[in-house]
């Protein structure tokens, strides 16, 4: 699946498991970002997907204008989506996890939520909250 992505992302569809697992492979613009985020949503909506761990450790903190385009962008495409559960792996910058966490919470506020979402440090921990290790 990552043949057609660019060179700062990785994607892995499992389509028996209706699971995706992206990595963004380093730190990237708001462009990139913007960029490798809307493939990830048309790779959700085409190969419907119910499970998303997106390793995120070398991603900085969202821009405040990037995290209101992910709320008014993202949020409502994912929110329509069959998207279950989205695990995050993120590091342990403080500010990138209350980023995340600031979005999370407005989109509960603005959007009536059948997904759930969480934060982890691992692949193993994220996977498992998935529930899908064989």
């Amino acid at each position: 699946m990552s043949e057609n992505a660019p060179d700062y992302i990785r994607i892995h569809v499992n389509r028996e498991k209706h699971l995706m697992h992206s990595i963004w492979l380093r730190d990237v613009s708001s462009e990139q970002l913007r960029a490798g985020v809307l493939q990830f949503l048309q790779i959700i909506q085409q190969e419907d997907i119910w499970y998303w761990i997106v390793d995120a450790r070398l991603l900085r903190s969202p821009s405040v204008t990037d995290q209101r385009w992910i709320l008014k962008e993202v949020s409502p495409v994912l929110i329509a989506s069959n998207l279950r559960k989205l695990a995050r792996i993120g590091n342990s910058d403080v500010f990138t996890y209350m980023a995340y966490e600031n979005i999370v919470e407005k989109t509960h506020e603005q959007f009536t939520v059948k997904t759930a979402f969480a934060q982890f440090t691992t692949y193993e921990a994220a996977l498992n909250w998935i529930n899908l290790i064989d």
